[in-house]
């Protein structure tokens, strides 16, 4: 892909340039990735300098646009072209950003995948004898809720890392809109789930407590 310069999607798009001999400059079409669209639109003349506005609600998918113009001083006729990228955020990220942003997906999604395997590891239910009587109090259930906030965290950075990513590199919209709604749940989800977990590993040792004194109690 040639270095164009990068600019914001469904953000209005200005564009200037000189000319000492043009009376008139026509934006005439564009190559969009959609297809090659006819526009036909009139650049305003300040002294030598001409200025198109492009609308942006015709920036509204991701990739490389190329505009056509068409400028004449009457009795001959100049072409020219100018291109953007454009992109959900109005940057392009270098190929070192995606394998920084790469590595640090597959780094929380390492933790995430471990935590929900320690998770599935440790019992929640207190130990009982062949009677269905508790014998001893499980000392993982804090743990497994510390674990179960963790892989919830883990996995909100993984879609924050890759919210990132499709935001700085040209990814087609439906991609980006599915991460960005993925990420906008779960951070959404993020203080109710904070307060679950505090409340239940409150919860969860002052009975446990209770009960391992009554065990000990009753030995």
């Amino acid at each position: 892909m040639l270095a164009y310069d990068s600019h914001k999607q469904e953000v209005d798009l200005t564009y200037s340039f000189t000319s000492n001999n043009a009376t008139q400059c026509n934006l005439t079409s564009a190559n969009t990735p959609s297809g090659f669209e006819s526009i036909n639109q009139i650049a305003t003349k300040d002294g030598n300098t001409f200025n198109i506005t492009i609308d942006g609600d015709s920036l509204n998918s991701s990739g490389t646009y190329c505009f056509n113009l068409v400028c004449t001083d009457g009795t001959s006729f100049e072409t020219g072209n100018f291109c953007r990228n454009i992109t959900p955020s109005g940057i392009e990220g270098s190929v070192y950003s995606s394998i920084v942003y790469g590595i640090l997906i597959f780094t929380f999604l390492i933790f995430f995948l471990g935590s929900i395997s320690w998770f599935n590891s440790l019992q929640w239910e207190h130990f009982k004898d062949n009677e269905g009587s508790i014998v001893q109090v499980s000392e993982d259930r804090v743990k497994k809720t510390i674990l179960f906030f963790c892989a919830y965290v883990s996995l909100l950075l993984v879609f924050f890392f890759m919210r990132v990513m499709t935001y700085s590199v040209m990814i087609t919209n439906n991609t980006t809109e599915i991460i960005n709604a993925l990420w906008l749940i779960f951070l959404v989800g993020l203080a109710p789930i904070t307060l679950a977990v505090v409340v239940i590993a409150v919860i969860t040792t002052i009975t446990d407590n209770k009960l391992q004194k009554a065990l000990i109690r009753n030995f």
